[in-house]
């Protein structure tokens, strides 16, 4: 996979470079439709018991992954 890595000071980013022929397709399944990821970040904190944005019960987190993807139709316009 092709892309870049960005640390801003509130989270860690992988942005897929969509013009790379390496990109991640995701398919299949209960999927009506193909998706390509676009990124990938990772939320973290100054301090480690409040890194993630959300809470599960109250209760925050070093850290939190979330990713993002389109259809490949989305990409293409």
């Amino acid at each position: 996979v092709v892309g870049s890595l960005v640390n801003n000071g509130h989270d860690l980013t992988f942005e897929v470079d969509q013009t790379s022929q390496w990109g991640v397709n995701i398919s299949m399944g209960p999927l009506s439709y193909t998706y390509r990821a676009a990124n990938l970040k990772v939320h973290f904190g100054s301090k480690d018991e409040r890194g993630s944005e959300h809470t599960i019960a109250d209760r925050a987190f070093v850290a939190e992954c979330s990713e993002w993807n389109g259809t490949q139709s989305y990409f293409r316009e």
